[in-house]
């Protein structure tokens, strides 16, 4: 179950953690939001899928829309940052997160962690996983 997904520099978010249960409720006031979280709980999955390119082009969007205007944020200037908290069914929490850079619409980063302890890095080409290195030679976006 996803407990908590944190969102930075997506369109009118500039930092949410939104910690989840069984059952969940977005409330707010017109322009509060709502539908952004949505639409990044969106991202994330057809980040899974790896089209976002297509993604944006079904909903109208340039990927420049994505950052969010009322940041002062410099290191994110060009980056969506997106984490997700699971809990898996054994009990133990698997945490994932990643720098969307929105300039070529692909990861920079993505990092895994379980019960605390990082087990995968892949970071510009390489892929490190619990002590073991691997490049990445070609793009399969």
């Amino acid at each position: 179950m996803i407990e908590a997904i944190y969102i930075e520099n997506f369109k009118s978010l500039a930092h949410v953690t939104l910690r989840l249960d069984k059952f969940n409720c977005l409330v707010g006031m017109n322009g509060a939001g709502k539908t952004t979280i949505l639409q990044a709980l969106d991202l994330l999955t057809q980040m899974m899928h790896g089209d976002l390119e297509q993604w944006l082009e079904t909903r109208g969007w340039r990927s420049q829309e994505l950052h969010c205007r009322t940041s002062a944020l410099q290191i994110g200037r060009h980056s969506t940052v997106l984490t997700l908290v699971l809990r898996l069914n054994d009990g133990r929490c698997l945490r994932w997160g990643g720098f969307l850079n929105r300039r070529n619409m692909k990861m920079n980063r993505e990092t895994v962690w379980l019960e605390g302890k990082q087990i995968m890095l892949s970071m510009f080409g390489s892929l490190y996983i619990v002590g073991h290195s691997y490049e990445v030679t070609q793009d399969y976006t």
